[in-house]
């Protein structure tokens, strides 16, 4: 896993001894993985992951947590922000 249930947690101002939503936290570390993978066409791993691809993963996570239950998805600010991240990771040939 590319961030760790303890950076997402960080990023979400949890108390780390929080575990509550640690099932859910993980569901959405993994699905904000593939959802990259799958708009980008790249595999993300340990070794080629990035400050950038660490944002994107902690960006949708905490869209995803913050707004569960809510009937509009994400807010334009951080989708234009997901979406500036994905064409970045998208061309750039180090990934």
């Amino acid at each position: 896993m590319i961030v760790s249930l303890e950076e997402i947690k960080e990023y979400l101002r949890l108390e780390a001894d929080y575990k509550e939503d640690d099932n859910l936290l993980l569901s959405f570390l993994k699905a904000a993985e593939e959802d990259l993978e799958n708009r980008t066409g790249k595999v993300f791993n340990e070794n080629n992951k990035s400050e950038l691809v660490g944002l994107y993963i902690k960006m949708y996570s905490a869209e995803q947590y913050e707004k569960r239950g809510a009937t509009e998805s994400n807010s334009e600010k951080v989708r234009f922000v997901l979406e500036s991240i994905i064409s970045q990771i998208s061309i750039c040939s180090r990934y």
